[in-house]
């Protein structure tokens, strides 16, 4: 079809030639915009899953540390003697599986490159001749390795080390995206069944599923989600299904009765869309952020 179209924009303007002044040049085309930063990060891994944190809406809630454990980029700057909550702006975390242990980080820092480039020549610089930019190993109490490397000015990935050589394609213009307004983080995942684990039990007909995290001024939060389906029909039923298994994972079974840690959200269907919008207490966006980010 385009090439026909092609075929006849031509023949069409070779009729008119003999008639109609030549056309005026066409302005160069727009430079290409660079990729941001967060696709750049998941081509590295292939992942699957992730999400961006807006840091500085974390930073004076008590359990907002807990967003650091993902892909230990937390404890991979602590380890430097810097701050993962206030010497960070923004966050992108992603891997191809949750539970897998090949997660990048990319930080977009807020504290002088001369700081964190001396934080890492502190912990002893890589000798790889092939890198173009200051990186350090480290090892973590947990006996795990971790490369971090300031791949360009106000940039930092922290990354396991047999990714180091990938990094280089994150030296570029691109930045991590803003997320708008009062949201505090974004969460995807694409083949949630696989991409993320057992539990919960996710059904293999969701694609893809997306939530956001919102803070309120009372310390509470609101988590809205969606997820896309492969049909109507089968949306009543992925939502039933997500219904119940917040149900049992939201709950402790004690035996004589069951008790609630949060109020289980409802899952609702809207065409071939999966749905759920509910608020958090203060006292439950800390559970939440410490049960989502344990290690």
């Amino acid at each position: 079809m385009r090439r026909s179209a092609f075929v006849l924009a031509v023949a069409l303007s070779q009729v008119g030639c003999a008639v109609a002044p030549p056309p005026k040049p066409k302005p160069p085309p727009p430079k290409e915009t660079p990729a941001n930063a967060a696709e750049i990060a998941r081509d590295i891994v292939r992942g699957r899953a992730g999400a961006l944190f807006e840091v500085g809406r974390f930073r004076f809630h008590t359990g907002g540390s807990a967003i650091g454990r993902l892909a230990v980029w937390g404890p991979s700057l602590e380890k430097l003697g810097l701050d993962p909550l206030f010497d960070v702006d923004r966050a992108f975390v992603t891997s191809e599986y949750a539970l897998g242990d090949s997660g990048i980080a990319v930080l977009e820092m807020n504290k002088p490159d001369r700081e964190v480039a001396a934080a890492l020549a502190a912990s002893g610089l890589t000798s790889n001749p092939e890198s173009a930019f200051p990186a350090t190993h480290i090892t973590l109490k947990t006996g795990e390795t971790r490369v971090v490397a300031l791949v360009r000015p106000g940039l930092l990935v922290v990354a396991p080390t047999y990714q180091e050589q990938r990094l280089d394609v994150l030296r570029t213009r691109a930045r991590l995206p803003r997320i708008p307004g009062r949201t505090a983080a974004r969460f995807f995942a694409f083949e949630p069944s696989s991409s993320l684990g057992s539990m919960p039990r996710w059904p293999s007909t969701i694609f893809a599923a997306h939530a956001e995290l919102e803070f309120n001024d009372h310390g509470g939060a609101v988590i809205r989600f969606f997820a896309e389906s492969s049909s109507n029909k089968q949306a009543v039923l992925d939502a039933a299904t997500l219904t119940d298994e917040a149900h049992h994972l939201l709950a402790l079974d004690l035996g004589i009765f069951e008790m609630h840690l949060l109020d289980p959200p409802e899952f609702h269907a809207e065409g071939r869309r999966v749905t759920m919008k509910t608020g958090l207490l203060p006292q439950d966006v800390d559970w939440l952020l410490r049960f989502t980010g344990k290690p």
